[in-house]
């Protein structure tokens, strides 16, 4: 089955009700000030860390004359920093409550006005000078600065942005004096406080690149997700490419203005097809999606053309490749076009990776087939590595491998690969001055575990359970327990597996329990020595 479907767009979520009274949501922010003071003292130790990290790079002889402190002098350390930072974390929050509070001097919206008022124009937001010096280097704009150029006419956009947003998610009236017309003023800083407060970022009445991210939103504009610091490294040239345990599965790019594949394009996509259809892998039923982008040059509406028609270019061709292999359903997501900012650069090899297809593998499903006898001699001795955990707020899928630590009587040691996949509650709180994003793990270390009674490889399958804790801001590292509790049906205790390994987003945190389930993602393979 070959379907074209537009997906539904992510609703975002406010941390209350618009129609919540002042006094309610004064109250409700007690739980978000407890939250910031049991912050605190993680950040005290980050604090400490890169202060002790400063002082031991001022000079060769701190590298190379170590002295040793007591135990007493390191906590006294951690406590004194902690208590900075919980004297800074109050602060924060008073300043946030007040500004809570100040939500009822703003009026309700005229009944004229409702929640019907109009967001610029896509054309006019994206393409005006004056914001895209804020996204693109890091400018600000704000009662007493402007972005080099001038203002042309950002000021405007932005409040309209702003006088919408607060009729439609606060029911007040945030611009009521001016409207979207005048300058920058303290109106529009009180409004912009109103907005950073709701979206989780610093208050300070002042646009800058953060502040403006979270207006993109507004108006569907996607955070770049894929920027590269430098153009030329393994896929961010612009390589066509494709994995089994990532998401998206593959990415295809495009030459400027150019929607048809090329040589180097088929061959990805036939490689994908055929692990997708190959009788080892035994697909029964899958569901892709594909999304088109565009570079920022050429028009908008053009550009939104342009990536409608990359992505059904790749759907059909990958379509063709399946439907005599399996049931396949491939759906096109609502064209993204230029709509993913910031896009740095003004070249073709600067925006190459802006022009792309990704595709994504919704749903997968697998024929019931024998076990491979070959793989099937019992152990307790096991090794497992967690690949490509990736949490989202609400869910979290990775692969699990799953070898046999020693070999069996033929001498021949066996791996097999399982999906996690389940929805649950991510707890993630935020770093001040960052929004909370998606976190991504690597590839953990091969971990040994052992099982209570023997076990072949493929009783594995079955319910699990993961909870994770994080700390990284761009990159940093995650330690991952996974409970394997599907062994209880063969006899076995549940088996806890602790992992750890790189991680990439911006949060710290621990995550809830999110309970899923392991599924047989790849038949056994043979290890083979390098």
């Amino acid at each position: 089955m070959h379907e074209r479907a537009l997906a539904p767009e992510a609703e975002r979520e406010w941390p209350g009700s618009a129609s919540r009274s002042a006094a309610g949501a004064v109250g409700g922010s007690a739980a978000s000030l407890l939250q910031l003071q049991r912050t605190a003292g993680n950040r005290a130790v980050g604090a400490l860390l890169e202060r002790r990290q400063t002082r031991g790079s001022c000079g060769a002889r701190a590298g190379t004359a170590r002295v040793q402190r007591s135990v007493g002098e390191w906590f006294d350390e951690i406590g004194e920093t902690i208590s900075e930072t919980f004297d800074e974390t109050l602060k924060s929050a008073k300043t946030k409550l007040e500004i809570l509070t100040d939500l009822t001097s703003f009026p309700p919206c005229p009944e004229e006005l409702g929640t019907a008022l109009l967001l610029p124009g896509l054309v006019d937001w994206l393409d005006n000078e004056g914001l895209e010096a804020v996204r693109n280097e890091g400018e600000i704009l704000s009662r007493t600065k402007k972005p080099s150029g001038g203002d042309r006419g950002a000021t405007r956009l932005l409040k309209q942005v702003l006088h919408a947003w607060g009729c439609e998610k606060l029911r007040r009236d945030l611009l009521p004096k001016h409207g979207s017309e005048g300058p920058f003023g303290p109106e529009t800083q009180e409004a912009v406080k109103q907005f950073q407060l709701w979206s989780w970022l610093p208050v300070d009445g002042v646009v800058g690149p953060q502040t403006l991210a979270a207006l993109d939103k507004q108006m569907g504009v996607r955070p770049s997700s894929r920027v590269p610091a430098v153009v030329g490294g393994s896929d961010e040239e612009g390589k066509s490419n494709w994995s089994v345990f990532r998401s998206p599965a593959a990415h295809i790019y495009f030459k400027t203005d150019e929607f048809l594949l090329d040589a180097d394009d088929e061959r990805i996509l036939d490689a994908m097809a055929a692990e997708m259809s190959s009788p080892r892998r035994g697909t029964k039923d899958i569901t892709l999606e594909v999304v088109g982008y565009a570079d920022k040059r050429a028009d908008v509406w053009h550009n939104v053309i342009l990536s409608e028609t990359r992505a059904e270019t790749v759907a059909d061709y990958l379509y063709e490749q399946l439907k005599d292999s399996v049931n396949v359903k491939i759906k096109t997501a609502k064209p993204k076009g230029e709509l993913e900012r910031p896009q740095v650069g003004d070249t073709e090899e600067e925006l190459r990776p802006f022009r792309r297809v990704d595709v994504y593998v919704v749903e997968e499903t697998f024929r019931e087939r024998p076990p491979d006898p070959t793989c099937l001699e019992p152990t307790t001795q096991w090794k497992a590595r967690l690949r490509n955990m990736q949490g989202f707020g609400v869910g979290a899928t990775a692969s699990v491998d799953i070898e046999m630590a020693h070999p069996d009587s033929t001498g021949t040691r066996w791996r097999m690969t399982y999906k996690f996949a389940e929805f649950g509650v991510e707890i993630s709180p935020e770093i001040p001055g960052l929004p909370v994003t998606p976190s991504v793990s690597g590839d953990s270390d091969l971990v040994p575990f052992s099982t209570s009674v023997p076990l072949a490889i493929t009783e594995f399958d079955g319910s699990a359970e993961y909870i994770g804790a994080s700390a990284a801001v761009g990159s940093g590292a995650s330690v991952e327990r996974l409970t394997l509790k599907g062994v209880v049906d063969h006899g076995a205790d549940e088996v806890d597996i602790v992992f750890s390994g790189p991680s990439t987003g911006a949060s710290v945190g621990v995550s809830a329990s999110i309970y899923g389930e392991l599924t047989h993602m790849k038949p056994c393979e043979e290890i083979r020595s390098p």
